[in-house]
C-alpha cells in the first residue's frame, strides 16, 4: 500500500492563511472607509464599490445582463423582481459606477384629482 506524502504549504499560505490584514489582527471590514461599512450593514450598494463589496452588502445577483454603451463594457447586477423594488448596480470594470433604485408592477394608479367622482 502506497503511502500518499504530505507536500509543505506554500510560504505565503502559512504567513498568512487569511490575508496580510488578518496577520496585523485587522478584520477585512476595518479596513473599509466608514461610509462604505454603513452601506454594507444597510444592505445597500454605493458608487465607488468593488464587486466584492456589493456581494457583502447585498449578495448575488439574479441577473447580470451586460453590455457595451459610449465605447464601455457595461454590467448590471439585477436585484429585486416585480412587483417590488429592483435595484440596478451598474460596474464598469471592477467598480460600481451607478446604483438606481425602481418599484416596478405595484399595479397602483392614482386618480386624476380632477376628475369629479
Amino acid at each position: 500500500m502506497l503511502k500518499a506524502k504530505r507536500l509543505p504549504a506554500p510560504a505565503s499560505a502559512t504567513a498568512f492563511p487569511n490575508g496580510p490584514a488578518a496577520a496585523a489582527g485587522v478584520t477585512f471590514s476595518e479596513t473599509l472607509p466608514p461610509e462604505t461599512k454603513k452601506a454594507i450593514t444597510e444592505k445597500r450598494a454605493l458608487v465607488g464599490m468593488t464587486r466584492d463589496q456589493v456581494i457583502m452588502a447585498m449578495g448575488r445577483p439574479k441577473y447580470k445582463p451586460r453590455e457595451t454603451k459610449d465605447g464601455l463594457e457595461l454590467e448590471d447586477w439585477v436585484y429585486g423582481t416585480a412587483p417590488g423594488k429592483i435595484t440596478f448596480v451598474t460596474f464598469n470594470g471592477s467598480k460600481v459606477i451607478k446604483v438606481k433604485e425602481e418599484y416596478a408592477g405595484l399595479g397602483m394608479q392614482v386618480a386624476d384629482p380632477k376628475v369629479p367622482r
